[in-house]
């Protein structure tokens, strides 16, 4: 499936989550399109690619239990934090 970032108005983007799981960091394989949002699980480094300037954005000692309301193309291998991706049970 095509990773498509998801719109602001889109009422999946606004509703609870109902899918979670811990995401593996990688710089080559993309993340679940269902994700829409990163729990930070336990401290650490996250880095991920914006999607929509294919940059890399670094976050160095983020705290757990931390929500971003993020939805990246890929977790960069950097990561040190554990990351769980929390989104739908529908892809989009």
């Amino acid at each position: 499936m095509t990773y498509k970032p998801t719109q602001a108005n889109d009422v999946r983007v606004l509703a609870p989550g109902t899918r979670f799981q811990v995401l593996t960091p990688s710089n080559s394989t993309a993340l679940p399109t269902w994700v829409r949002a990163l729990h930070i699980s336990a401290a650490g480094n996250l880095v991920f690619r914006n999607t929509s300037s294919g940059s890399d954005v670094s976050l160095g000692a983020v705290p757990a239990g931390t929500l971003y309301p993020y939805a990246p193309q890929f977790l960069g291998a950097s990561t040190t934090a554990t990351v769980v991706g929390v989104g739908s049970t529908q892809e989009y």
